[in-house]
């Protein structure tokens, strides 16, 4: 009988855009983890679950060079426990912090913009318009190709032979 692998310590697959600490701000006391939502998409309205609410999988999943693919998940999680007890002061005294409790909050107010699918998508946006500015740099004309590529070339890069007029 072959001995079993250990098992491996599940990741968080289920990602939340929007946070359930501060979801459960709008629930009731009666039902703490239940929220009225809506579909706008569709046209219609629901009682859920906070935990499958604004949950997308693997949506903050990166490829990185530290090998954790759900690094930035985790960096969340953290912001979201300092965060938390902050948001329940603020519930329940109905004032707003100071000090260091009020840096956690407005970080975790920027951090809810820099989170959606929106910003996203700018962001995506964004990183393809320079890449392609780059790389239009890069072959504007034959001296500069030629230039990065005996750059990379002293750099220990194993390139393909290139044909500057051929691309």
């Amino acid at each position: 009988m072959h001995p079993q692998p250990a098992p491996q310590p599940t990741s968080p697959k289920r990602h939340h855009l929007v946070p359930r600490c501060y979801l459960q701000g709008f629930t009731s006391s009666s039902t703490p983890e239940q929220l009225y939502a809506i579909d706008a998409k569709r046209g219609t309205d629901y009682t859920t679950n906070l935990v499958n609410l604004a949950v997308e999988r693997d949506f903050y999943r990166t490829e990185n060079s530290t090998g954790d693919q759900y690094a930035v998940e985790k960096l969340l999680g953290e912001i979201e426990a300092r965060v938390t007890p902050v948001i329940r002061q603020i519930d329940e005294t109905l004032t707003l912090p100071t000090g260091l409790d009020l840096q956690h909050l407005v970080f975790f107010m920027a951090n809810l913009w820099a989170r959606t699918r929106h910003f996203r998508s700018t962001i995506d946006g964004f990183i393809g318009n320079v890449g392609k500015k780059m790389m239009w740099e890069m072959v504007a004309t034959r001296a500069r190709w030629d230039s990065l590529v005996a750059k990379a070339k002293a750099d220990g890069l194993d390139l393909p032979a290139t044909d500057y007029d051929g691309m």
